[in-house]
């Protein structure tokens, strides 16, 4: 279950930046570009449609910069944690280190700030969740470390799709820890 709330008049454009969201958990990253198009489509004024494309574009750099360059034009129409969700990936995409590491604790704390701001918004504490996940070794955080944080996001929502993550988090690691989000 994906509770995200868009800047937008189009309860679609809505839906499909929430089905995105759902998708990029899944790790079906074409299918969620495709519904943040279609969130574009519905409102081409919706900045944060633009983020998840380039969020879903994360293994391809110059089309996540693309897509995160027509985040930043729309930003104004945006709400505050819609700002700092495109502000942060907006950073980690144009860095000016090229090491991962560097650029990876940059945006974990910039996650960190909007999980603050928002502390009741399931998907700010999701992001961090799958920030710990994907730069656990950048971050040097104990698989244990990350499975708390996703704990606290199953808490708020048992059924929301950092299951995925924590599944995949202890793939090579005492894989029973994770049956239970099987």
């Amino acid at each position: 279950v994906i509770k995200f709330p868009v800047t937008t008049a189009h309860s679609d454009a809505e839906k499909f930046v929430e089905q995105g969201i759902g998708q990029f958990h899944g790790f079906w990253y074409l299918e969620a570009e495709r519904s943040f198009r279609q969130a574009a489509t519905i409102d081409p004024d919706c900045a944060i449609a633009y983020w998840g494309m380039a969020k879903a574009n994360g293994r391809n750099s110059k089309r996540s910069k693309g897509f995160i360059a027509e985040a930043v034009k729309r930003k104004d129409k945006a709400s505050k944690m819609e700002v700092m969700f495109i502000d942060a990936l907006n950073n980690y995409l144009n860095h000016k280190s090229k090491k991962r590491a560097i650029k990876s604790k940059a945006y974990v704390a910039e996650l960190r700030k909007i999980v603050k701001e928002f502390p009741d918004q399931i998907e700010a504490h999701a992001a961090l969740g799958y920030a710990y996940y994907k730069y656990r070794g950048d971050l040097k955080l104990k698989h244990e470390d990350v499975e708390k944080k996703l704990n606290e996001v199953v808490e708020m929502e048992p059924r929301h799709p950092v299951h995925h993550f924590r599944i995949h988090l202890w793939d090579h690691q005492h894989p029973q820890t994770a049956v239970s989000s099987a």
